[in-house]
This record gives structure tokens, sequence and C-alpha cells, in this order.
């Protein structure tokens, strides 16, 4: 449970980060930039930072299926080619198994890109 002090102290290290040469004995009515202004641009941060991290990690995952995709689809197209096979579930069987073992292979390293991004965010929020 958050203690008054806690909360006040908290207020206090953000008003020393937005404003570092301010005098915090001041009235409320200085120029500084108020605690709402403060909060509101906070959260814009992490959300930004949220939406950069997803973006990459969604980029970062998908680069590794794509890859496999276009190898197995040029690996079918050499097949069909040589044997004169143009079946179509030769084509969709052989890529869904590949891309159901890509996600095998690259799942731990997914897991541990999202959990880092998580780690970070976390980070940004409790350290402001």
């Amino acid at each position: 449970m958050v203690s008054p002090i806690s909360a006040a102290s908290a207020y206090a290290k953000l008003a020393r980060l937005a404003d570092p040469g301010a005098n915090l004995g001041k009235a409320s009515d200085s120029s500084g930039p108020d605690f709402g202004q403060m909060v509101k641009q906070a959260i814009g941060s992490v959300v930004e930072a949220g939406k950069k991290s997803d973006a990459q990690s969604q980029a970062m995952a998908a680069g590794k299926a794509n890859i496999v995709d276009v190898v197995t689809a040029v690996v079918i197209s050499l097949f069909q080619a040589l044997t004169q096979i143009q079946e179509m579930t030769l084509v969709f069987v052989p890529k869904i198994l590949a891309i159901f073992v890509a996600m095998l292979v690259a799942l731990p390293f997914m897991g541990d890109v999202l959990q880092g991004h998580m780690t970070r965010l976390a980070a940004r929020i409790i350290g402001g």
C-alpha cells in the first residue's frame, strides 16, 4: 500500500526531474509544469515506448517466419518443377509444417524478446 510520504516523495522527485533548478518551497502558482502535465507526459512516453517495442517485436517475429516461408516456397516450387506434380495439397501441407516447426524453434527467442521489452517498459513505469 502506498503511504502519503512515499507519494509526496514521488511528487518531489517528479518535480525535480521536470525543473531541476526550481525551488520546491515556492507557491503552487509557479511557472513550472504542473503535476497533471508531468503525468500526462510520462504516460505518453510509456505508451510510445510500448508501441515501439511492440512494433519491433512483431517485426522480428514476422521476419523469422517470412524467411522460413520463402525457403519452403522455393523448395516446393523446385520439387514441383522437377517432378511435374501440380497438386494443391503439395503446396499447403509443407508450408504449414515448416511454419509450425519455425514457430517451435523461434518461440523461446520471441518470448525472451517480449520479456525484455516488458521488463524495460515496467522499469520505465516504475522509474519515471
